[in-house]
């Protein structure tokens, strides 16, 4: 690792593959901050190197995924959605198979901590956030032709769990 960074410099892409086995061994040995230092370093490098919003990304934003899960730091999680969220488009058109498939994968993540308790004292505006952001995914998704009814009722079922939940969370007077 430090010969490829004093050959190529601290932002050569070349160290990004080190990098990740570096956090694939350390993941192994159940050193989780370790790896998260890797993985994230990598990341760092490949947004330097291929831009913001590359696809390169994603592979390495799974993995932290799961390594923040398996750690536990639901926090670094939440954030870590947020994101993977954003390099998916945030729900924003052109609507592709893999972006509604995120988005959905997304939508699901903020259920999980809304029933969690991970955001106790914003999870009223999280709720909202959350039914707000399916309810205009589904109104867009039936107007996009491009978009298979398959992934409407996806859609569609997203938000009747958030109806759901909402109906659990909401007491009526």
């Amino acid at each position: 690792l430090a010969k490829v960074e004093f050959a190529g410099g601290p932002f050569s892409d070349e160290l990004t593959e080190p990098l990740l086995g570096l956090a694939r061994y350390h993941q192994g040995q159940g050193e989780l901050e370790t790896a998260v230092e890797m993985y994230r370093r990598a990341l760092h490098l490949v947004r330097v190197n291929d831009g913001l919003y590359s696809e390169r990304q994603i592979p390495l934003v799974r993995e932290l995924l799961q390594l923040y899960r398996d750690a536990g730091d639901f926090n670094a999680l939440d954030q870590r959605y947020d994101y993977f969220f954003r390099l998916y488009g945030s729900g924003r058109p052109p609507y592709s198979a893999l972006r509604l498939q995120a988005t959905l994968e997304y939508l699901r993540w903020q259920r999980e901590a809304l029933r969690s308790g991970l955001d106790e004292d914003g999870a009223q505006r999280r709720l909202l956030n959350l039914y707000e952001l399916n309810r205009d995914l589904l109104q867009a998704a039936m107007a996009a032709p491009g978009v298979n009814s398959q992934m409407r009722m996806q859609l569609g079922l997203s938000q009747l769990r958030n109806l759901y939940l909402l109906m659990d969370r909401v007491q009526a007077p």
